[in-house]
């Protein structure tokens, strides 16, 4: 949770910076074969004597800032030496801003100060989040996953493929003799032969899955849903739209879902929250307790009441505004 959200404001802005800038000017210097005694790795990079970028850390950024990035990942594949100098030209760009807002003092203003403290509120929270919850494991198991399955399978998009339904095909005119003529032809060959009777003629076939919940027309829904037999071809006339429809209910089919093993991972990460939250509604009442904690909840209490009151003197004051003027017109009246 922290790797993933925090560091990745670090590495991102890395990949940023280094997918947008260009290649700087090299500078000769003599080379470097210093080993750093903090990771036992070869320097890269030191100010004041210093070492600030190793060898070893380095490849370290490098594959955290691929895991996060596919761009940077596709990079080390295709021009892993380039690749690294540019990160490290960027890291040395970060190193010197880093050692300069040490040196001038900007680290010690106000604004600074604030905004460290605020993030570091959030790192913490974060953190100790993560930490309770290694504490306190949560597990969504085979059987949980099963059951969710088999429960909400026909409302799930994540299961779900097809709901049952009748599988209808329609196709528009504009005028009922020439639904008819088509009917007529579509009866002698067959309604098998649909598709290629309105391809011959240009017409286009629309295709849908009737029951009881699905988005066709009303009209269309209700002839469908009242057949017994199956194909079955009828002519259905939306009223007010100019439309009349050959309809070909073809079958009734069954529900399609996705296989179980197919979705059972996803549906697993989906659930972990559930999960997690339901121990939250256990175990925080329980720290509560230990904790003797004392919450003043009349705090929001006079909020909802102040602004109750707000919008009750607002209203007393409408009222008054328009009883003045009504009471002016009606003086007014009696003087006429």
């Amino acid at each position: 949770m922290f790797n993933s959200k925090n560091r990745s404001i670090y590495y991102l802005s890395l990949a940023s910076l280094m997918v947008l800038s260009g290649c700087w000017g090299k500078k000769k210097t003599d080379e470097m074969s210093a080993v750093s005694a903090d990771d036992n790795s070869i320097v890269l990079l030191s100010i004041n004597g210093t070492p600030k970028i190793t060898v070893k850390n380095l490849e370290s950024d490098l594959n955290e800032l691929a895991e996060m990035d596919q761009q940077i990942k596709m990079m080390l594949m295709f021009d892993p030496e380039g690749t690294k100098e540019r990160i490290f030209k960027e890291q040395k760009r970060m190193a010197i801003i880093e050692e300069w807002a040490q040196n001038s003092g900007a680290r010690n203003n106000a604004d600074y100060q604030n905004k460290k403290a605020q993030i570091m509120r959030h790192v913490a929270r974060q953190l100790d989040f993560e930490q309770f919850l290694n504490s306190h494991k949560v597990d969504v198991t085979d059987v949980d996953v099963l059951d969710y399955y088999n429960q909400n399978k026909d409302q799930d998009y994540h299961i779900l493929i097809s709901p049952a339904g009748i599988k209808t095909q329609t196709v528009e005119f504009t005028t009922k003799d020439a639904a008819n003529s088509f009917l007529t032809k579509l009866t002698a060959a067959g309604n098998d032969k649909l598709e290629k009777l309105a391809n011959d003629q240009k017409l286009f076939v629309r295709n849908l899955n009737i029951n009881e919940n699905s988005y066709a027309d009303q009209e269309i829904k209700d002839a469908v849903l009242k057949l017994k037999k199956f194909p079955s071809s009828l002519i259905v006339e939306e009223k007010g739209k100019n439309k009349c429809l050959v309809v070909v209910a073809q079958a009734q089919e069954a529900a399609k879902y996705q296989e179980f093993d197919k979705v059972k991972d996803a549906l697993k990460q989906m659930l972990m929250p559930k999960k997690i939250g339901e121990m939250l509604e256990i175990k925080i009442p329980e720290y509560a307790a230990q904790f003797s904690l004392v919450e003043n909840t009349t705090y929001f209490d006079d909020l909802k009441n102040a602004k109750k009151e707000g919008a009750n003197k607002s209203q007393i004051i409408d009222m008054g505004d328009n009883s003045d003027v009504n009471s002016s017109d009606l003086d007014q009246s009696l003087v006429e």
